[in-house]
């Protein structure tokens, strides 16, 4: 499913377990949502919203739309927590995607961390986080990948950042908080540091649970490496984790070819037109991840289980997905692998809890959602289709909202 909007709580979990070109797939089975054949596009409903594909979007124009468009392309480089440890699932929604500057670091790092990035020409980057479920002692892991100008400015931030590491900031108005040196195993050039705090619930809660966590930091050439892990149990396990994560991450991101720094400007936004068929999001849910994502990348932007996620789109040939807060569209081969993916999106849903909601009009296999009411959250409506070969999901906290952006979604991308 698509990402969890405004504290919504709509996440799922992919249940198939893959292997090779089959899968097998444990949960609740729900039919394949809506194929072009059975859809009477003469009842569909769009109400307001778009039906017809944008123009070309072209070239970024500037250098920062250009340096975000590049963080996401720099997402199929950067390791998933899941990769390190799968029992780190839960999608972190505010910690995951591009690395805008130096605030951005403060927020998925550390404060005052991210000001070791000033000065440096920084470029841009893209950070992911999971953490794990209730049922597992807590763990949780981010990763960010930082692009500066040179290897000279990711040596030189890098050592900035090391230094601000040393006392850390968790309040306004609260004393900082000193950190020890640590061990990253296998890694013992990486500049480390842990710190312990202690966790509660909510602000109410007598129960503190004490957490402890290892900020690692280093330069690979003209980026930086920095993560954040915790653990409920010891900083061991935290440490253990990073090293895992820079074990994959040093060769990964050593195969992504950066666009030139004066090219910045020319990069195009939307090279296979996928974007611009994408309902685009209102002014108040624009954010700097929405665009287009090739298959790895594409995960990390998904609120369901990433490794069997990750599984599921190399086995279904995803090719690539544009993302809104709102709106995920998935390119695949053909459209069985489309019904497929939106087979597996409509299960996870009845899996996770969601309650099966009223039908689209027009569109009688497409599956609808909604999240059991409670007065502490907005409730959230997810509807799910396939047009082609192309298998979309959209959420909104109306039901008729989502009924008819799927129908709107359906139209733009079959041209009907």
């Amino acid at each position: 499913m698509i990402s969890v909007v405004r504290g919504w709580v709509a996440a799922v979990a992919v249940v198939s377990v893959v292997t090779g070109c089959t899968a097998t797939v444990s949960g609740t089975a729900v039919k394949a949502p809506g194929r072009p054949g059975v859809v009477d596009v003469a009842l569909l409903d769009p109400g307001n919203y778009p039906t017809k594909p944008r123009n070309p979007l072209g070239n970024a124009g500037d250098d920062t739309t250009g340096a975000w468009a590049e963080a996401r392309r720099m997402a199929d480089n950067v390791v998933g927590p899941w990769e390190a440890d799968p029992d780190l699932t839960e999608f972190v929604q505010f910690d995951t995607g591009v690395v805008k500057d130096s605030s951005t670091v403060d927020s998925v790092i550390h404060e005052p961390i991210g000001q070791g990035v000033d000065g440096h020409h920084f470029i841009t980057g893209f950070t992911t986080a999971r953490y794990t479920v209730k049922a597992i002692p807590y763990k949780g892991l981010t990763n960010a990948v930082l692009r500066f100008a040179t290897p000279e400015d990711a040596a030189a931030a890098a050592a900035d950042m090391n230094d601000k590491s040393a006392h850390l900031i968790e309040g306004r108005n609260l004393p900082p908080v000193p950190s020890q040196p640590f061990a990253i195993p296998r890694h013992p050039d990486v500049g480390a540091r842990t710190y312990e705090w202690n966790y509660k619930e909510d602000y109410l809660s007598e129960q503190v649970e004490v957490r402890h966590a290892v900020i690692a930091i280093i330069a690979h050439g003209p980026y930086v490496l920095c993560q954040w892990a915790a653990s409920v149990q010891s900083p061991d396990i935290a440490a253990q984790m990073i090293a895992t994560i820079l074990d994959l991450q040093q060769p990964l991101i050593d195969q992504f070819k950066p666009t030139p720094l004066d090219q910045l400007a020319t990069l195009p936004l939307d090279p296979s037109g996928l974007v611009a068929r994408t309902m685009p999001p209102s002014k108040t849910n624009e954010t700097i991840n929405d665009g287009v994502y090739n298959a790895r990348g594409a995960v990390h932007m998904q609120t369901m289980n990433p490794t069997r996620t990750q599984a599921l789109f190399k086995s279904a040939g995803l090719q690539q997905s544009s993302y809104t807060v709102l709106i995920n569209v998935y390119q695949l081969p053909d459209a069985d692998a489309a019904a497929r993916i939106a087979a597996e999106l409509a299960s996870s849903a009845v899996d996770s809890k969601m309650l099966k909601s009223g039908g689209v009009k027009g569109m009688p296999d497409a599956k609808c959602f909604r999240t059991p009411k409670d007065p502490k959250q907005f409730q959230a409506f997810y509807c799910v289709a396939v047009a082609d070969r192309y298998a979309f999901g959209v959420q909104d906290e109306h039901e008729a909202a989502a009924h008819q952006l799927i129908a709107a979604q359906y139209l733009m991308l079959t041209g009907k």
